[in-house]
Protein backbone atom coordinates (compact mmCIF):
# COMPACT_ATOMS: atom_id res chain seq x y z
CA UNK A 1 0.00 0.00 0.00
CA UNK A 2 1.33 3.57 -0.67
CA UNK A 3 -2.10 5.53 -0.25
CA UNK A 4 -0.28 9.12 -0.07
CA UNK A 5 1.89 9.81 -3.53
CA UNK A 6 2.98 13.15 -2.37
CA UNK A 7 2.57 15.27 1.04
CA UNK A 8 3.37 18.82 0.99
CA UNK A 9 2.94 20.24 4.67
CA UNK A 10 -0.72 20.01 4.81
CA UNK A 11 -1.26 19.14 1.40
CA UNK A 12 -1.38 15.70 0.47
CA UNK A 13 -1.94 14.05 -3.18
CA UNK A 14 -3.22 10.98 -3.23
CA UNK A 15 -2.56 7.58 -5.36
CA UNK A 16 -6.20 6.95 -6.21
CA UNK A 17 -6.91 10.16 -6.94
CA UNK A 18 -3.93 10.20 -9.18
CA UNK A 19 -4.13 7.22 -10.76
CA UNK A 20 -8.14 8.01 -11.28
CA UNK A 21 -7.10 11.93 -13.00
CA UNK A 22 -4.23 10.09 -15.14
CA UNK A 23 -6.78 7.31 -16.37
CA UNK A 24 -9.15 10.95 -17.42
CA UNK A 25 -6.82 12.28 -18.90
CA UNK A 26 -5.55 9.23 -20.64
CA UNK A 27 -8.88 9.06 -22.07
CA UNK A 28 -9.25 12.17 -23.34
CA UNK A 29 -6.18 11.95 -25.04
CA UNK A 30 -7.15 8.72 -26.69
CA UNK A 31 -10.21 9.67 -28.00
CA UNK A 32 -9.54 13.20 -29.92
CA UNK A 33 -6.16 11.54 -31.45
CA UNK A 34 -8.49 8.08 -32.54
CA UNK A 35 -11.46 10.86 -33.48
CA UNK A 36 -10.11 11.46 -37.13
CA UNK A 37 -9.41 7.62 -37.85
CA UNK A 38 -13.43 7.21 -37.02
CA UNK A 39 -14.53 10.26 -39.03
CA UNK A 40 -15.41 12.48 -36.43
CA UNK A 41 -14.19 16.15 -35.51
CA UNK A 42 -11.91 15.56 -32.76
CA UNK A 43 -12.88 18.73 -30.85
CA UNK A 44 -16.60 17.14 -30.31
CA UNK A 45 -15.14 14.46 -27.88
CA UNK A 46 -13.93 16.87 -25.59
CA UNK A 47 -17.82 17.36 -24.92
CA UNK A 48 -18.73 13.89 -25.24
CA UNK A 49 -15.71 12.83 -22.74
CA UNK A 50 -16.75 15.50 -20.06
CA UNK A 51 -20.56 14.39 -20.02
CA UNK A 52 -19.62 10.69 -19.75
CA UNK A 53 -16.77 11.25 -17.08
CA UNK A 54 -19.92 13.17 -14.81
CA UNK A 55 -22.62 10.49 -15.31
CA UNK A 56 -19.38 7.75 -15.16
CA UNK A 57 -18.87 9.08 -11.75
CA UNK A 58 -22.64 9.22 -10.61
CA UNK A 59 -23.31 6.05 -12.20
CA UNK A 60 -20.58 4.41 -10.30
CA UNK A 61 -20.95 6.38 -7.15
CA UNK A 62 -24.90 5.54 -7.48
CA UNK A 63 -24.27 1.60 -8.05
CA UNK A 64 -21.86 1.11 -5.37
CA UNK A 65 -24.02 3.23 -2.61
CA UNK A 66 -26.56 0.53 -4.08
CA UNK A 67 -24.70 -2.53 -3.59
CA UNK A 68 -23.86 -1.70 0.19
CA UNK A 69 -27.40 -0.24 0.78
CA UNK A 70 -27.13 -1.65 4.55
CA UNK A 71 -24.16 0.44 5.12
CA UNK A 72 -25.53 3.71 3.70
CA UNK A 73 -28.59 3.66 5.11
CA UNK A 74 -27.40 3.69 8.13
CA UNK A 75 -25.03 6.34 7.66
CA UNK A 76 -26.25 8.91 4.59
CA UNK A 77 -24.28 11.78 5.19
CA UNK A 78 -21.09 8.97 3.70
CA UNK A 79 -23.50 8.90 0.14
CA UNK A 80 -21.40 11.79 -1.19
CA UNK A 81 -18.23 10.87 0.80
CA UNK A 82 -16.23 9.37 -2.22
CA UNK A 83 -12.68 9.78 -1.02
CA UNK A 84 -13.39 8.78 2.84
CA UNK A 85 -11.92 5.57 4.17
CA UNK A 86 -14.22 2.66 5.01
CA UNK A 87 -16.86 1.25 2.05
CA UNK A 88 -16.14 4.17 0.22
CA UNK A 89 -15.82 3.15 -3.58
CA UNK A 90 -16.73 3.19 -7.22
CA UNK A 91 -17.92 0.39 -8.82
CA UNK A 92 -17.07 -0.01 -12.69
CA UNK A 93 -20.13 -1.30 -13.97
CA UNK A 94 -22.23 1.42 -12.77
CA UNK A 95 -19.81 3.77 -14.38
CA UNK A 96 -19.81 2.49 -17.42
CA UNK A 97 -24.06 2.52 -17.62
CA UNK A 98 -23.71 5.74 -16.85
CA UNK A 99 -21.43 6.74 -19.20
CA UNK A 100 -23.09 4.37 -21.81
CA UNK A 101 -26.33 6.59 -21.30
CA UNK A 102 -24.47 9.86 -21.54
CA UNK A 103 -23.03 8.77 -24.70
CA UNK A 104 -26.25 7.95 -26.14
CA UNK A 105 -28.09 11.35 -25.32
CA UNK A 106 -24.98 13.07 -26.51
CA UNK A 107 -24.67 11.46 -29.94
CA UNK A 108 -29.19 12.33 -30.11
CA UNK A 109 -28.17 15.85 -29.43
CA UNK A 110 -25.03 15.89 -31.74
CA UNK A 111 -26.46 13.76 -34.56
CA UNK A 112 -23.88 11.04 -34.35
CA UNK A 113 -24.00 7.41 -34.46
CA UNK A 114 -23.98 5.66 -31.20
CA UNK A 115 -21.79 2.73 -32.31
CA UNK A 116 -19.27 4.82 -33.96
CA UNK A 117 -18.55 7.35 -30.82
CA UNK A 118 -19.07 3.73 -28.53
CA UNK A 119 -15.81 2.55 -30.50
CA UNK A 120 -13.97 5.52 -30.17
CA UNK A 121 -14.13 4.92 -26.30
CA UNK A 122 -13.35 1.62 -26.70
CA UNK A 123 -9.39 2.06 -25.79
CA UNK A 124 -9.55 4.77 -23.95
CA UNK A 125 -11.66 3.01 -21.36
CA UNK A 126 -9.57 0.06 -21.28
CA UNK A 127 -6.49 2.38 -20.58
CA UNK A 128 -8.67 3.71 -17.92
CA UNK A 129 -8.85 0.32 -15.92
CA UNK A 130 -5.25 -0.05 -16.44
CA UNK A 131 -4.29 3.12 -14.83
CA UNK A 132 -7.59 3.04 -12.10
CA UNK A 133 -6.60 -0.26 -10.55
CA UNK A 134 -3.08 0.70 -10.20
CA UNK A 135 -4.69 3.11 -8.17
CA UNK A 136 -6.53 0.55 -6.26
CA UNK A 137 -3.45 -1.72 -5.48
CA UNK A 138 -1.63 2.11 -4.21
CA UNK A 139 -4.57 2.74 -2.21
CA UNK A 140 -5.72 -1.02 -0.48
CA UNK A 141 -9.03 -1.33 -1.65
CA UNK A 142 -10.58 -3.63 -4.04
CA UNK A 143 -8.16 -6.69 -2.34
CA UNK A 144 -7.58 -9.90 -2.95
CA UNK A 145 -8.02 -13.26 -1.31
CA UNK A 146 -5.47 -14.41 1.42
CA UNK A 147 -2.18 -15.97 -0.81
CA UNK A 148 -1.93 -18.38 1.53
CA UNK A 149 1.93 -18.19 1.62
CA UNK A 150 4.84 -15.95 2.49
CA UNK A 151 3.79 -13.50 -0.62
CA UNK A 152 1.40 -11.16 -1.23
CA UNK A 153 0.44 -7.26 -0.45
CA UNK A 154 -1.01 -5.85 2.52
CA UNK A 155 -4.20 -3.43 2.96
CA UNK A 156 -5.32 -1.90 5.86
CA UNK A 157 -8.54 -3.09 4.98
CA UNK A 158 -7.95 -6.80 5.93
CA UNK A 159 -5.04 -8.79 7.24
CA UNK A 160 -2.46 -10.86 6.03
CA UNK A 161 -1.03 -11.04 2.87
CA UNK A 162 -3.75 -11.02 -0.43
CA UNK A 163 -3.27 -11.36 -3.97
CA UNK A 164 -2.59 -8.36 -6.02
CA UNK A 165 -5.74 -9.17 -7.43
CA UNK A 166 -5.64 -5.37 -8.50
CA UNK A 167 -2.69 -5.95 -10.30
CA UNK A 168 -4.27 -8.82 -12.11
CA UNK A 169 -7.01 -6.87 -13.87
CA UNK A 170 -4.60 -3.73 -14.31
CA UNK A 171 -2.45 -6.29 -16.94
CA UNK A 172 -5.10 -7.83 -18.57
CA UNK A 173 -6.61 -4.58 -19.07
CA UNK A 174 -3.42 -3.63 -20.57
CA UNK A 175 -3.37 -6.61 -22.78
CA UNK A 176 -6.94 -5.66 -23.97
CA UNK A 177 -6.25 -2.27 -24.85
CA UNK A 178 -2.96 -3.90 -27.32
CA UNK A 179 -5.55 -5.68 -28.78
CA UNK A 180 -7.63 -2.93 -29.30
CA UNK A 181 -5.09 -0.87 -30.79
CA UNK A 182 -4.61 -3.81 -33.20
CA UNK A 183 -7.93 -4.31 -34.09
CA UNK A 184 -9.29 -0.92 -34.36
CA UNK A 185 -6.74 -0.80 -37.70
CA UNK A 186 -8.80 -3.76 -39.01
CA UNK A 187 -11.23 -3.83 -41.73
CA UNK A 188 -14.46 -4.26 -39.37
CA UNK A 189 -18.22 -2.78 -38.80
CA UNK A 190 -18.79 0.72 -36.69
CA UNK A 191 -19.72 -0.88 -32.79
CA UNK A 192 -17.50 -3.82 -33.15
CA UNK A 193 -14.27 -2.40 -31.45
CA UNK A 194 -16.50 -1.33 -28.78
CA UNK A 195 -18.36 -4.82 -27.94
CA UNK A 196 -15.02 -6.16 -28.28
CA UNK A 197 -14.08 -3.96 -25.42
CA UNK A 198 -16.75 -5.41 -23.54
CA UNK A 199 -16.43 -8.71 -23.97
CA UNK A 200 -12.75 -8.28 -23.41
CA UNK A 201 -13.10 -6.57 -19.99
CA UNK A 202 -15.90 -9.11 -19.00
CA UNK A 203 -13.20 -12.07 -19.16
CA UNK A 204 -10.70 -9.96 -17.11
CA UNK A 205 -12.96 -9.36 -14.52
CA UNK A 206 -13.75 -12.68 -14.17
CA UNK A 207 -10.72 -13.86 -14.31
CA UNK A 208 -9.08 -10.88 -11.78
CA UNK A 209 -12.33 -11.94 -9.51
CA UNK A 210 -11.32 -15.47 -9.30
CA UNK A 211 -8.60 -13.94 -6.43
CA UNK A 212 -10.66 -11.03 -5.29
CA UNK A 213 -12.15 -10.83 -1.90
CA UNK A 214 -15.85 -11.29 -2.34
CA UNK A 215 -18.97 -12.25 -1.16
CA UNK A 216 -20.59 -14.95 -3.37
CA UNK A 217 -23.67 -14.91 -4.97
CA UNK A 218 -24.18 -18.53 -6.00
CA UNK A 219 -22.05 -21.29 -5.91
CA UNK A 220 -17.89 -19.71 -6.23
CA UNK A 221 -19.68 -16.72 -8.09
CA UNK A 222 -19.61 -13.44 -7.13
CA UNK A 223 -21.62 -10.22 -8.90
CA UNK A 224 -19.16 -9.32 -11.03
CA UNK A 225 -19.00 -12.22 -12.18
CA UNK A 226 -22.55 -13.02 -12.64
CA UNK A 227 -22.21 -9.74 -14.85
CA UNK A 228 -19.45 -10.43 -16.94
CA UNK A 229 -21.12 -14.00 -18.06
CA UNK A 230 -24.34 -11.59 -18.96
CA UNK A 231 -22.62 -9.09 -20.36
CA UNK A 232 -20.62 -11.86 -22.47
CA UNK A 233 -23.79 -13.44 -23.86
CA UNK A 234 -24.93 -10.20 -25.05
CA UNK A 235 -21.98 -9.13 -26.97
CA UNK A 236 -20.81 -12.13 -28.23
CA UNK A 237 -23.92 -13.05 -30.59
CA UNK A 238 -24.11 -9.21 -31.48
CA UNK A 239 -20.35 -8.93 -32.34
CA UNK A 240 -20.72 -11.88 -35.07
CA UNK A 241 -24.17 -10.55 -35.77
CA UNK A 242 -22.44 -7.20 -36.78
CA UNK A 243 -19.57 -8.92 -38.90
CA UNK A 244 -21.94 -11.06 -40.85
CA UNK A 245 -24.05 -7.60 -41.48
CA UNK A 246 -20.51 -5.83 -43.08
CA UNK A 247 -19.51 -8.93 -45.08
CA UNK A 248 -22.89 -9.08 -46.50
CA UNK A 249 -22.81 -5.65 -47.42
CA UNK A 250 -19.37 -5.88 -48.81
CA UNK A 251 -20.38 -8.70 -51.13
CA UNK A 252 -23.37 -7.19 -52.51
CA UNK A 253 -21.01 -3.67 -53.80
CA UNK A 254 -21.95 -0.49 -53.91
CA UNK A 255 -25.37 0.76 -54.96
CA UNK A 256 -25.65 2.32 -58.61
Amino acid sequence: MYPELLRIGRLAIYSYGFMLGMSLLSAVWLSYRQAPREGVDPQITLDFSLAIVVAGVVGSRLVFVLLNWEYYASNPVSILGIGEGGLAGLSIHGGLLGGIIAGWFMCARHGLRFPVMADLYARPLAMGHTLGRIGCVLRGCCFGELTGGGWGVRTVYAWGLRHPSQLYESGLALLLFVGLTWYMKRPRAAGQLFLLYAGGYAVARFLADLYRESDLVTGSLNLAQLVSLGVLCIVVPLWFRLGAGSRAGASRGPRT
